[in-house]
């Protein structure tokens, strides 16, 4: 059998390589451009269609790989929010103590599994503050035997706010499967809540998007983000090209470098 390290992907192999969330339609562009091509049709399919007829020399197939590589190490973060019907009962009791995650995950053809059994936790003593760490191994069939499994990791935390009406769940995801557990895990938990009568059954819930900020409240967030940092997720070493871009009323806040 050939060693999958010296063979460039092609056909399905190739197609799927290319349909990775990590590879956008300007890393397939570039390269195209590179060559001299030019696609009419600027949609992803097109770059993706024109690249599997022509297939990929050994180190475009590299920057593909380096790219998706980057883009899955550096942690991304959701916000989300539900009112919370429990009055004082806090969150460590609320949530599973013996919990099996794979049991969420489990669908045919999965090429990914939840390391370990992991549990939640309080964070610093915090009982109405509870998290949930794991890892995910992914296999990979477009590479070598030895490094065809790589590991992600993901975490979910639910806080309860000071006047017990509302829950912040906090998802932290490193690649699409980890993105995907995190929010099978806050949808089953908040499950849970609904079924022992902890979260109305009517509620459902809420990402906190841009939209949902006045001018005002963004401001205020700059402010806080760059003046108040107590949280060691938002602690950072130094701070690259912060631009205040007053455009329609926008503000662009670009390239933290967080420790």
């Amino acid at each position: 059998m050939k060693d999958k390290k010296f063979v460039l992907p092609y056909g399905d192999a190739l197609r799927d390589l290319l349909n990775d969330q990590g590879v956008t339609k300007s890393d397939l562009k570039l390269i195209l451009r590179r060559r001299g091509v030019f696609v009419g049709n600027d949609e992803k399919s097109s770059y993706i269609t024109m690249l599997s007829r022509t297939g990929l020399m050994p180190s475009e197939l590299i920057e593909i790989q380096e790219n998706i590589r980057v883009k899955e190490e550096n942690p991304k973060f959701q916000t989300q929010t539900i009112k919370w019907s429990g009055g004082d009962k806090n969150l460590l009791q609320s949530v599973p103590k013996a919990y099996d995650i794979n049991k969420l995950i489990s669908k045919p053809f999965s090429n990914y599994k939840v390391l370990g059994a992991p549990s939640f936790k309080a964070v610093d003593g915090d009982k109405d503050h509870v998290e949930l760490s794991f890892n995910v191994e992914r296999y990979d069939y477009t590479k070598s035997w030895d490094k065809n499994r790589t590991q992600f990791s993901g975490k979910v935390r639910f806080k309860k706010g000071v006047d017990n009406i509302d829950i912040c769940i906090n998802l932290s995801h490193t690649s699409p499967q980890t993105k995907d557990v995190a929010n099978l895990i806050a949808k089953d938990i908040v499950n849970t809540f609904k079924s022992n009568g902890l979260v109305d059954n009517k509620e459902s819930i809420k990402k906190i998007r841009f939209n949902d900020f006045t001018n005002d409240s963004r401001i205020q967030f700059l402010k806080d983000l760059s003046q108040k940092q107590f949280e060691n997720e938002l602690l950072f070493k130094d701070t690259k090209d912060i631009g205040l871009l007053w455009l329609n009323e926008l503000v662009h806040l670009n390239r933290i470098k967080y420790s």
